[in-house]
């Protein structure tokens, strides 16, 4: 199974009315550091990778293969947010040969999580 998180593809904005920056670093994953990994996200999962060329308009994109439905890893990032804070949340993602897997439908998913903490 493969998808692909295109450039821009991660945006977490405050909710007003004036346009807000996104809160998410680097989130078309074009900036590396002198690893080569993407800055502003944590390591990313073996099964995800960096890739030129597979993100929108030939830049780079987040891509994930997996062929172990028993493996589920996430690339992530925190992001701050205030306490009564209104957000809003996008991404775009480009399937290709998603196949079925125990059962369940080939689908892309975008997680987003949150703590008190």
């Amino acid at each position: 199974m493969k998808f692909v998180l295109a450039p821009f593809a991660f945006a977490a904005f405050a909710a007003g009315a004036a346009p807000a920056p996104n809160l998410v670093v680097n989130p078309d994953f074009e900036t590396r550091d002198a690893e080569g990994h993407a800055v502003g996200w944590e390591r990313l999962p073996s099964n995800y990778k960096v890739a030129d060329n597979a993100g929108e308009n030939g830049s780079r994109g987040l891509v994930f293969e997996n062929d172990d439905p028993d493996r589920y890893q996430v690339p992530f990032q925190k992001v701050p947010c205030e306490p009564g804070a209104e957000y809003r949340f996008s991404v775009r993602v480009k399937t290709e040969r998603l196949i079925n897997v125990k059962g369940q439908d080939p689908c892309a998913t975008a997680c987003l999580q949150w703590s008190d903490a």
